[in-house]
C-alpha cells in the first residue's frame, strides 16, 4: 500500500462515535468535535456565553486528551464565531469546514486571537468533487511557497466513499516536492511562515 506521512485525532470524549476523517496534505487528520456537533456560527451573536463555555469545556477535553488542532463544521463562514475556542490556551489551530462544501474556503488561512483558521483546499470525495488522479494533478499545479496560504493545502476526503489506499494513491502521485507532513508539522510551518 505505501506509506504516509499523518496522524489521527480522536475525539476527547470517546463515548460520541459518529466521525469525518480528512486528509490534510501536510497532515492526515481524523477529525472529530470534541464533545458533540455544534455550529458556532449559529449561536452567534445571541448565545456568545453558549459558544464561550462549549469552546472552555472543549479545550478542557482537548487538553485531558493531548490535542491542540480543532475541528469544527460550521454552516456559513464566521471565522469571529471562533474566537471563543482560539482564546483558549490549549488550542492552537482550527480547521474549519463549511457543510455544504468542506473545502468551501478554497485552502484560505485566516487569523482568530493569532491563531491560524485552516480551510480545506479541495476534496477527495468523489463527484463532484475530485477523485484521486485529480487531486494529484491539482495539488501538483499549487504554488510551492511556504511564505504564502497558496503553499498549503488541506484535503477533505469523505470517509465514506474514499480510504487510507486513496490517500496513499495521492501521494504517490504528487511531485517531488510536494511535501506530506504531520498535523503538528503543518500547523507548526503556517504559524512560523504565515502569522500576521
Amino acid at each position: 500500500m505505501g506509506t504516509w506521512h499523518g496522524g489521527w485525532n480522536r475525539r476527547a470524549r470517546v463515548r460520541f462515535l459518529s466521525y469525518a476523517r480528512a486528509l490534510t496534505l501536510f497532515c492526515v487528520l481524523r477529525a472529530r468535535l470534541c464533545a458533540r456537533y455544534m455550529y458556532p456560527d449559529r449561536f452567534m451573536p445571541d448565545n456568545s456565553s453558549v459558544v464561550a463555555e462549549f469552546a472552555a469545556t472543549t479545550a478542557r477535553f482537548m487538553e485531558k486528551s493531548d490535542m491542540s488542532i480543532l475541528n469544527v463544521l460550521e454552516v456559513t463562514e464566521n471565522i469571529s464565531a471562533l474566537d471563543a475556542f482560539t482564546a483558549q490556551d490549549a488550542i492552537d489551530a482550527i480547521v474549519l469546514y463549511l457543510f455544504s462544501d468542506y473545502s468551501g474556503m478554497k485552502g484560505r488561512i485566516e487569523w482568530s486571537n493569532g491563531k491560524p483558521v485552516i480551510g480545506g483546499r479541495f476534496n477527495l470525495w468523489g463527484a463532484p468533487f475530485l477523485n484521486v488522479t485529480q487531486l494529484a494533478a491539482a495539488l501538483n499545479e499549487q504554488a510551492r511557497d511556504p511564505d504564502s496560504s497558496a503553499g498549503y493545502s488541506l484535503i477533505p476526503v469523505h470517509v465514506w466513499s474514499e480510504t487510507v489506499s486513496d490517500v496513499v494513491a495521492v501521494q504517490q502521485l504528487l511531485d517531488d516536492d510536494v511535501e506530506v507532513v504531520t498535523p503538528d508539522v503543518f500547523v507548526q510551518r503556517v504559524k512560523q511562515h504565515l502569522h500576521p
